[in-house]
This record gives C-alpha cells, sequence and structure tokens, in this order.
C-alpha cells in the first residue's frame, strides 16, 4: 500500500473541501490518500511568491509529522 499525504493550508470551508475531495478521488485499493491540514495558507488573492514562502515552514512541518506516522 502506498501512502500519500496531502497538505491542505488555511481555506475556506468550501475551498478546503474542494481541494480534499479531489486529493481524496486518486485513492484506490493501492494508494491511501490522507489529509493535513495545515494551519497556515497562501489563500490570498494576489500574493507574491515571497510571499507564499512564509508558509513554506508549516508545510514542511506537516510533511515531517506525515512522515514520522507513516
Amino acid at each position: 500500500m502506498i501512502r500519500v499525504a496531502f497538505c491542505i493550508g488555511g481555506y475556506p470551508p468550501e475551498e478546503f473541501k474542494r481541494r480534499a475531495d479531489l486529493a481524496l478521488s486518486y485513492s484506490t485499493s493501492e494508494i491511501e490518500i490522507g489529509i493535513l491540514n495545515v494551519e497556515a495558507s497562501p489563500y490570498f488573492y494576489g500574493i507574491t511568491p515571497a510571499e507564499i514562502q512564509l508558509v513554506a515552514a508549516a508545510f514542511i512541518d506537516a510533511d515531517r509529522r506525515a512522515e514520522r506516522a507513516g
């Protein structure tokens, strides 16, 4: 079984659900998709690439937590 962690930042509920549903649609009998909620959010219109990098640490931390959890 392949396990994939999909990190989703802080989005409004309808945006979070849309992203989670899409990620989960890739699940198969051989691929398990897990959703990780990340409190930081790149969800702002007009945000620059440099500003997006400010939330990168929170996503890296979530990835590390997922790795430790298997």
